[in-house]
């Protein structure tokens, strides 16, 4: 297989992090908390970490699982079971929406066609983030929290995004290494997305960091998705996404609205202390 790329990188690390998160400057990781008692991990080194006050630490996203539980018990932890789970990529390409009417795709033609229209008409615009607009972006995910975020329990991950659009304006991190879509229906945001500006792994592939539309718009979901890769076209013939892992719903949404690329299988795990 061609390098894929992990979901995790240096700028989609920003995508699982929430507020309370601080990035590690020599690894691919974060400290979930701020008195460094739960750590995070996207690499399967923990040489140079110093884990005299970490009680928990999760391995996510790994390729393989290289150390046993002779290693963590020698270390002082006891490794949890180990999960097997599936990164999803998407292939995506002009020739979808050139040749997209209601036989092939009812629903996709359908939805683009509607909001088209609706940026026509000049009642929907889509902006790039700036400042001035971020706490409309933090009225929509409040909203989106107790509406349609509701069903994801805690899974919902409204406190990452706003921790992302939070370092955005704080300029903890650089804006221009991310396209960002702000979607307005009249003067209201109604949705965002994140994925990466420059193409991180082979084949045009990009990491799709975090998106949330508002339920109150039907299809709005699917339309920013498909409106966004859409964008990416404008400059490439076909790309491939990385959307990471997940499971149930989230999961079926993605392998059944659009062409399936490869699945990549990845390893998840957690470290809990030993009790002295």
């Amino acid at each position: 297989m061609s390098n894929t790329g992990n979901y995790v990188n240096k700028l989609s690390i920003y995508g699982l992090m929430n507020s309370n998160c601080k990035i590690l400057v020599n690894k691919l990781g974060f400290w979930k908390t701020k008195n460094h008692n739960k750590l995070v991990l996207c690499e399967d080194n923990i040489d140079n970490i110093d884990l005299s006050n970490t009680l928990k630490i999760s391995m996510m996203y790994l390729d393989k699982v290289n150390h046993n539980k002779e290693f963590w018990n020698s270390n002082g932890y006891e490794m949890s079971k180990i999960t097997e789970t599936e990164e999803i990529f998407s292939y995506i390409d002009k020739d979808f929406f050139n040749k997209l009417n209601r036989t092939n795709n009812k629903e996709v033609y359908e939805t683009l066609r509607k909001y088209d229209n609706w940026k026509m008409i000049n009642k929907m615009f889509v902006v790039d983030y700036s400042d001035d607009i971020y706490d409309d972006i933090l009225i929509m995910i409040k909203e989106w929290a107790t509406t349609s975020g509701k069903k994801y329990g805690f899974l919902r991950h409204d406190g990452i995004d706003k921790a992302f659009f939070k370092r955005l304006k704080d300029k903890e991190i650089n804006k221009d290494l991310y396209d960002i879509r702000i979607y307005k229906i009249e003067d209201k945001v109604v949705g965002y997305s994140v994925i990466e500006h420059n193409s991180s792994f082979e084949n045009n592939g990009y990491i799709y960091l975090i998106r949330k539309s508002l339920i109150d718009y039907r299809n709005l979901c699917l339309y920013i998705d498909y409106d966004t890769f859409r964008e990416k076209l404008n400059y490439e013939n076909n790309i491939i996404v990385n959307w990471g892992c997940s499971s149930g719903g989230v999961k079926k949404y993605k392998l059944s609205k659009f062409k399936l690329a490869y699945i990549k299988k990845l390893y998840f795990y957690n470290l809990n202390k030993k009790q002295s």
